[in-house]
């Protein structure tokens, strides 16, 4: 059995005790023109939305963190990103003008948390990758009234 192999048996969501996992996404960078944007949410549905920037004309909402009750099933979110394949190394090729990254965090509260990081038209290409992504962003433009995207 390979490393990968066994990295995958670890990675076991149980809806039962959704509480006790939570999802962070991370897209940009605070010196990016747009800056960085995060969510995290647990299985409950809190979601937290946070918007971080070194831009002077652009402090929209990176002075405190915004929380929101998610619409969106967190419980079949959280089970999607348990599927991701989170051995999988940042991809080699080089970022289009502007690309951002997008990092995933996924945390089982005081057992694993497993990280992992692509370009952004990459996870849009990944099925299910979009559509965590496509919910969150649903979420986001509800919570902030179209000032955040993610």
């Amino acid at each position: 059995m390979s490393w990968k192999d066994t990295m995958a048996d670890r990675i076991k969501f149980d809806s039962s005790r959704a509480a006790d996992f939570n999802l962070r996404v991370d897209v940009g960078e605070p010196e990016a023109f747009d800056g960085r944007t995060s969510v995290t949410f647990d299985g409950d549905g809190r979601m937290v939305i946070e918007h971080e920037t070194t831009q002077e004309d652009e402090q929209r909402f990176a002075a405190a963190p915004l929380n929101w009750r998610m619409e969106s099933d967190a419980r079949t979110l959280l089970a999607i990103a348990a599927s991701f394949d989170w051995t999988c190394p940042f991809p080699p090729r080089m970022g289009l003008p502007d690309e951002a990254i997008v990092r995933w965090t996924l945390r089982e509260r005081g057992v694993l948390e497993f990280t992992c990081k692509t370009w952004l038209r990459d996870a849009e290409k990944n099925e299910a990758m979009r559509f965590v992504l496509d919910a969150l962003r649903a979420e986001i433009e509800k919570a902030t009234k179209g000032m955040l995207f993610l």
